[in-house]
């Protein structure tokens, strides 16, 4: 009696009531496995775009990377008839009053900086007559860069470096050169100057066109200044670069050199 009894109680411990069965859903044979592996494919597939997004992400940050923080490239020029006596540095300086401010080492970063501005690094001026930050980009589709030298000079050609950190639409398209005359004697030399140079005022300064110039974008530029301006044997103690851009939000100029 007593092992009957256990059975019985061990079978109604486990037994399931008839109508807790009735209320069990019925699922037909092969919908539980077919539904996995569609949610398996869409995972997987899922997975691939996260995986190659990511990876498309990590090339453009890492180009981005070695464009903005690489070293400069050295500028060369290989025409001879170039002088070699450069004005510009060590003893220039770049005038604040006629410069296009602010500006950054690249394009990537002026583009940025219209969202956040003050995070991203600011062209040193010194550095950049140096050529050691070889882009000047600010903000806008034209802009002018001025710079001062310690004493009057000559100038028989300006050189352009290859902005190699600038987008195709934020490179200049045309440069112009503007020596400011600095007295009555400068102003009789040009008044003889045929055909007579632009002349161009700002803030009581009076600059005369001496060179223009398309830009070179897969090399350093060199251009003559224009012979009848080297024949009047005019000397100018600043220069004064302006440039436009192919219609992009900055424009980016790089190293400027005055040789004579």
């Amino acid at each position: 009696m007593s092992s009957n009894r256990k059975a019985k109680f061990s079978t109604a411990r486990f037994a399931i009531e008839p109508d807790v069965l009735s209320n069990v859903t019925h699922v037909p044979h092969g919908i539980g496995t077919n539904h996995l592996k569609t949610n398996y494919n869409s995972f997987a597939l899922l997975s691939f775009r996260s995986t190659y997004i990511f990876s498309l992400m990590s090339i453009i940050l890492g180009i981005t990377f070695m464009i903005c923080f690489s070293a400069p490239t050295a500028l060369v020029i290989s025409d001879p008839s170039v002088p070699m006596t450069n004005f510009v540095y060590p003893d220039g300086v770049l005038l604040p009053k006629f410069t296009t401010v602010p500006a950054y080492q690249t394009a990537f970063e002026a583009l940025l900086a219209y969202h956040i501005p003050h995070k991203f690094r600011r062209t040193n001026p010194v550095r950049f007559l140096a050529g050691d930050d070889p882009s000047w980009c600010f903000h806008g589709t034209n802009g002018t860069i001025a710079i001062a030298l310690a004493q009057p000079v000559l100038p028989s050609h300006v050189i352009i470096r290859r902005d190699r950190f600038g987008f195709l639409g934020e490179l200049p398209r045309t440069i112009m050169v503007w020596g400011l005359v600095a007295g009555e004697a400068d102003f009789y030399r040009l008044s003889q100057v045929s055909p007579h140079p632009l002349m161009l005022e700002k803030d009581g300064h009076v600059f005369a066109h001496i060179a223009t110039a398309d830009y070179q974008v897969h090399s350093s530029h060199a251009f003559r200044v224009d012979e009848h301006i080297i024949a009047a044997n005019i000397k100018f103690p600043i220069f004064l670069v302006s440039s436009q851009n192919g219609g992009g939000r900055v424009t980016c100029i790089g190293t400027i050199q005055i040789r004579g």
